[in-house]
């Protein structure tokens, strides 16, 4: 991963923030039946960011750690999000 992701924060490269309801990490996560301590660990992403993100997608969040997750659940970072 470039670390030219590491400051970038997805406020950063969405204009508008109302389009996108929420993140789908929950759902792609329960489709690979882990827990949230089992995507932590596979994606390297602490478990409390999974928790928030589950459950308030207005956190901010780089989009380093969507490419995390992204590779982990074994999907695209735009598969993250609903439509």
């Amino acid at each position: 991963m470039s670390k030219i992701f590491d400051n970038v924060f997805l406020s950063d490269i969405i204009d508008d923030k109302e389009e996108i309801e929420m993140y789908k990490v929950k759902e792609r996560r329960e489709e690979k039946g882990w827990s949230q301590e089992k995507l932590a660990v596979e994606s390297g992403v602490s478990r409390a960011i999974v928790s928030a993100l589950e459950n308030d997608n207005t956190i901010p969040t780089t989009t380093n750690t969507l490419f995390k997750l992204a590779r982990a659940l074994d999907c695209k970072v735009a598969d993250i999000f609903m439509e």
